[in-house]
Protein backbone atom coordinates (compact mmCIF):
# COMPACT_ATOMS: atom_id res chain seq x y z
CA UNK A 1 0.00 0.00 0.00
CA UNK A 2 0.95 3.80 -1.12
CA UNK A 3 -0.25 7.24 -1.22
CA UNK A 4 -1.08 8.35 -4.66
CA UNK A 5 1.01 10.31 -5.51
CA UNK A 6 -0.30 11.54 -8.45
CA UNK A 7 -2.79 13.98 -7.78
CA UNK A 8 -4.69 17.54 -9.10
CA UNK A 9 -5.99 19.87 -6.74
CA UNK A 10 -8.79 22.26 -7.82
CA UNK A 11 -9.85 24.77 -5.21
CA UNK A 12 -13.44 26.38 -5.06
CA UNK A 13 -14.33 29.27 -3.80
CA UNK A 14 -17.40 29.54 -3.29
CA UNK A 15 -19.76 32.27 -2.16
CA UNK A 16 -21.66 33.58 -5.82
CA UNK A 17 -24.78 31.15 -5.39
CA UNK A 18 -26.99 30.16 -2.28
CA UNK A 19 -25.76 26.64 -3.38
CA UNK A 20 -21.85 25.61 -5.29
CA UNK A 21 -21.53 22.26 -6.87
CA UNK A 22 -18.22 20.87 -8.06
CA UNK A 23 -16.52 17.55 -8.03
CA UNK A 24 -19.44 15.50 -6.79
CA UNK A 25 -19.48 17.88 -3.86
CA UNK A 26 -22.70 20.31 -3.02
CA UNK A 27 -22.34 22.96 -0.34
CA UNK A 28 -24.55 25.19 1.10
CA UNK A 29 -24.94 28.25 2.28
CA UNK A 30 -21.74 28.71 0.49
CA UNK A 31 -21.61 32.29 2.91
CA UNK A 32 -21.45 31.98 6.61
CA UNK A 33 -22.82 35.08 9.06
CA UNK A 34 -22.90 35.68 12.92
CA UNK A 35 -24.83 38.83 12.98
CA UNK A 36 -23.75 41.59 15.72
CA UNK A 37 -26.65 41.13 17.80
CA UNK A 38 -26.63 37.16 17.67
CA UNK A 39 -26.25 35.64 21.09
CA UNK A 40 -25.06 32.71 18.98
CA UNK A 41 -21.89 31.09 18.79
CA UNK A 42 -21.32 29.35 15.80
CA UNK A 43 -22.43 29.12 11.98
CA UNK A 44 -23.56 25.72 10.30
CA UNK A 45 -22.66 24.84 6.44
CA UNK A 46 -23.31 21.53 4.46
CA UNK A 47 -21.36 19.46 2.42
CA UNK A 48 -22.97 17.10 0.51
CA UNK A 49 -21.29 13.93 -2.08
CA UNK A 50 -23.75 13.77 -5.13
CA UNK A 51 -22.17 10.43 -6.55
CA UNK A 52 -22.97 6.84 -5.85
CA UNK A 53 -20.05 5.15 -7.23
CA UNK A 54 -17.53 7.68 -5.66
CA UNK A 55 -15.37 6.42 -2.91
CA UNK A 56 -15.73 8.27 0.45
CA UNK A 57 -13.22 11.29 0.46
CA UNK A 58 -11.31 12.82 3.15
CA UNK A 59 -11.09 16.42 3.96
CA UNK A 60 -9.20 18.43 6.93
CA UNK A 61 -10.27 22.01 7.69
CA UNK A 62 -8.41 24.75 8.85
CA UNK A 63 -9.34 28.47 9.31
CA UNK A 64 -7.45 31.96 8.21
CA UNK A 65 -8.18 35.42 8.65
CA UNK A 66 -9.22 37.15 5.83
CA UNK A 67 -8.28 41.06 4.93
CA UNK A 68 -7.43 42.82 2.16
CA UNK A 69 -4.66 45.22 0.80
CA UNK A 70 -4.51 48.84 0.04
CA UNK A 71 -5.57 47.50 -3.92
CA UNK A 72 -7.92 44.79 -2.81
CA UNK A 73 -5.50 41.67 -2.57
CA UNK A 74 -6.66 39.44 -0.66
CA UNK A 75 -4.39 38.54 2.86
CA UNK A 76 -5.31 34.96 4.86
CA UNK A 77 -3.55 35.05 8.28
CA UNK A 78 -3.56 31.99 10.68
CA UNK A 79 -5.67 32.30 13.28
CA UNK A 80 -6.52 30.27 16.82
CA UNK A 81 -9.51 31.31 17.91
CA UNK A 82 -12.13 29.77 15.66
CA UNK A 83 -14.00 26.37 16.51
CA UNK A 84 -14.42 23.99 13.42
CA UNK A 85 -16.40 20.65 14.46
CA UNK A 86 -15.40 18.47 12.76
CA UNK A 87 -11.89 19.72 11.58
CA UNK A 88 -11.73 16.17 10.06
CA UNK A 89 -14.14 13.78 8.61
CA UNK A 90 -14.85 11.38 5.89
CA UNK A 91 -17.75 11.91 3.53
CA UNK A 92 -19.31 8.95 2.17
CA UNK A 93 -20.49 8.51 -1.23
CA UNK A 94 -24.18 9.72 -1.60
CA UNK A 95 -23.95 11.49 2.17
CA UNK A 96 -24.11 14.31 4.11
CA UNK A 97 -21.87 15.87 6.32
CA UNK A 98 -23.25 19.09 8.98
CA UNK A 99 -19.82 21.44 9.76
CA UNK A 100 -20.16 23.91 12.37
CA UNK A 101 -17.94 26.87 12.69
CA UNK A 102 -17.77 29.64 15.43
CA UNK A 103 -16.14 30.59 18.62
CA UNK A 104 -16.39 29.98 22.48
CA UNK A 105 -17.98 33.64 23.16
CA UNK A 106 -21.65 35.50 21.13
CA UNK A 107 -20.52 38.00 18.61
CA UNK A 108 -22.90 40.54 21.00
CA UNK A 109 -20.59 40.06 23.57
CA UNK A 110 -17.19 40.32 20.95
CA UNK A 111 -18.14 44.37 20.51
CA UNK A 112 -16.83 44.21 17.13
CA UNK A 113 -15.92 48.09 15.47
CA UNK A 114 -16.94 46.88 12.06
CA UNK A 115 -17.69 43.61 10.79
CA UNK A 116 -14.79 40.90 10.32
CA UNK A 117 -13.94 38.13 7.85
CA UNK A 118 -12.61 34.80 7.92
CA UNK A 119 -12.05 31.97 5.75
CA UNK A 120 -12.98 28.07 6.37
CA UNK A 121 -11.01 26.13 3.93
CA UNK A 122 -11.27 22.55 3.44
CA UNK A 123 -8.80 20.32 2.11
CA UNK A 124 -9.27 16.46 0.49
CA UNK A 125 -6.65 14.44 1.26
CA UNK A 126 -4.69 11.51 -0.92
CA UNK A 127 -6.24 8.14 -0.26
CA UNK A 128 -3.96 5.18 -0.18
CA UNK A 129 -4.22 3.00 -3.38
CA UNK A 130 -2.33 0.45 -4.79
CA UNK A 131 -2.72 1.93 -8.34
CA UNK A 132 -0.21 4.58 -8.60
CA UNK A 133 -0.83 5.32 -12.15
CA UNK A 134 -4.02 6.94 -11.34
CA UNK A 135 -4.30 10.41 -11.29
CA UNK A 136 -6.98 11.95 -8.27
CA UNK A 137 -8.53 15.21 -8.40
CA UNK A 138 -8.75 16.74 -5.07
CA UNK A 139 -10.72 19.25 -3.78
CA UNK A 140 -10.02 22.61 -1.74
CA UNK A 141 -13.29 24.06 -0.53
CA UNK A 142 -12.96 27.84 0.48
CA UNK A 143 -16.16 29.44 2.67
CA UNK A 144 -16.37 32.92 3.16
CA UNK A 145 -17.03 33.33 7.09
CA UNK A 146 -18.40 37.21 7.77
CA UNK A 147 -19.27 38.19 11.59
CA UNK A 148 -20.36 41.37 12.94
CA UNK A 149 -23.15 44.07 11.28
CA UNK A 150 -24.68 44.04 8.11
CA UNK A 151 -24.82 47.42 6.44
CA UNK A 152 -26.26 48.79 3.95
CA UNK A 153 -24.32 49.13 0.41
CA UNK A 154 -22.26 52.11 0.16
CA UNK A 155 -20.02 52.49 -2.84
CA UNK A 156 -18.30 55.29 -4.58
CA UNK A 157 -16.78 54.43 -7.78
CA UNK A 158 -14.74 56.88 -9.78
CA UNK A 159 -13.21 56.82 -13.36
CA UNK A 160 -9.65 57.34 -13.97
CA UNK A 161 -7.54 56.78 -17.24
CA UNK A 162 -4.27 54.41 -16.75
CA UNK A 163 -1.92 54.11 -20.10
CA UNK A 164 -5.05 55.04 -22.08
CA UNK A 165 -6.90 52.79 -21.05
CA UNK A 166 -10.40 53.46 -18.71
CA UNK A 167 -10.34 52.35 -14.84
CA UNK A 168 -13.32 52.49 -12.74
CA UNK A 169 -11.77 52.56 -8.97
CA UNK A 170 -14.48 51.14 -6.40
CA UNK A 171 -14.55 51.96 -2.68
CA UNK A 172 -16.42 50.58 -0.19
CA UNK A 173 -17.58 52.81 2.15
CA UNK A 174 -19.83 50.55 5.00
CA UNK A 175 -19.00 48.55 7.75
CA UNK A 176 -19.41 45.49 6.10
CA UNK A 177 -18.74 43.28 2.95
CA UNK A 178 -19.62 43.71 0.02
CA UNK A 179 -19.51 40.99 -3.29
CA UNK A 180 -20.19 42.48 -6.53
CA UNK A 181 -20.92 39.67 -9.01
CA UNK A 182 -21.29 41.53 -11.94
CA UNK A 183 -20.52 45.80 -13.05
CA UNK A 184 -22.33 47.88 -16.21
CA UNK A 185 -21.26 50.96 -16.93
CA UNK A 186 -24.22 52.65 -18.50
CA UNK A 187 -25.27 56.60 -20.53
CA UNK A 188 -27.86 58.14 -19.77
CA UNK A 189 -30.04 56.22 -21.94
CA UNK A 190 -29.54 53.16 -20.90
CA UNK A 191 -27.12 51.92 -22.63
CA UNK A 192 -24.64 49.27 -21.67
CA UNK A 193 -21.20 50.78 -22.48
CA UNK A 194 -18.61 48.59 -20.63
CA UNK A 195 -19.41 45.71 -18.33
CA UNK A 196 -17.60 43.75 -16.11
CA UNK A 197 -18.47 39.35 -14.65
CA UNK A 198 -15.36 39.54 -12.75
CA UNK A 199 -16.39 38.57 -9.36
CA UNK A 200 -14.59 40.86 -6.48
CA UNK A 201 -15.50 41.03 -2.78
CA UNK A 202 -14.87 44.32 -1.06
CA UNK A 203 -14.55 43.56 3.14
CA UNK A 204 -15.18 46.59 4.91
CA UNK A 205 -13.64 49.99 3.66
CA UNK A 206 -12.10 47.87 1.05
CA UNK A 207 -10.71 49.01 -2.49
CA UNK A 208 -10.87 47.51 -5.73
CA UNK A 209 -10.31 49.01 -9.65
CA UNK A 210 -12.08 47.32 -12.80
CA UNK A 211 -10.26 48.03 -16.15
CA UNK A 212 -12.76 48.34 -18.77
CA UNK A 213 -10.37 48.72 -21.49
CA UNK A 214 -10.11 51.04 -24.43
CA UNK A 215 -13.72 52.81 -23.64
CA UNK A 216 -13.89 56.49 -23.71
CA UNK A 217 -15.99 58.03 -21.15
CA UNK A 218 -17.83 61.50 -22.23
CA UNK A 219 -17.62 62.69 -18.74
CA UNK A 220 -18.10 61.29 -15.85
CA UNK A 221 -21.16 62.75 -14.51
CA UNK A 222 -22.87 61.63 -17.85
CA UNK A 223 -22.93 57.59 -16.65
CA UNK A 224 -24.09 55.75 -13.71
CA UNK A 225 -22.56 52.16 -12.65
CA UNK A 226 -25.11 49.24 -12.08
CA UNK A 227 -24.05 46.26 -9.85
CA UNK A 228 -25.28 42.68 -9.11
CA UNK A 229 -24.28 41.83 -5.44
CA UNK A 230 -24.98 39.52 -2.73
CA UNK A 231 -27.37 42.29 -1.01
CA UNK A 232 -30.43 40.99 -2.72
CA UNK A 233 -31.56 40.13 -6.06
CA UNK A 234 -32.40 44.16 -6.94
CA UNK A 235 -29.21 45.74 -8.90
CA UNK A 236 -28.00 48.78 -7.50
CA UNK A 237 -27.26 51.83 -9.10
CA UNK A 238 -24.34 54.63 -8.43
CA UNK A 239 -23.03 57.71 -9.98
CA UNK A 240 -20.00 57.56 -11.69
CA UNK A 241 -17.43 60.63 -10.73
CA UNK A 242 -13.66 61.34 -11.37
Amino acid sequence: MKFLIKALSFSLIVGLLNTAAFAGISISPVQLYLTDKSKQRSATFTLESKGDDESPRVFEAQAVKWTQSPTGEDIYSPVSNIIINPKNFILKPNSKQMVRVGFTQSVESMNLAQEEAWRIIYTELPQVTNDDSKIALLLSINVPFFVGKQEPAYLKFISTKQNGRTVINVENLAKSHIQIQKLYVMDKNKNVVAESSDMKYLLAHGKNRYDIGNVTLNGASNYKVVVETDKGDTPLEFNLVE
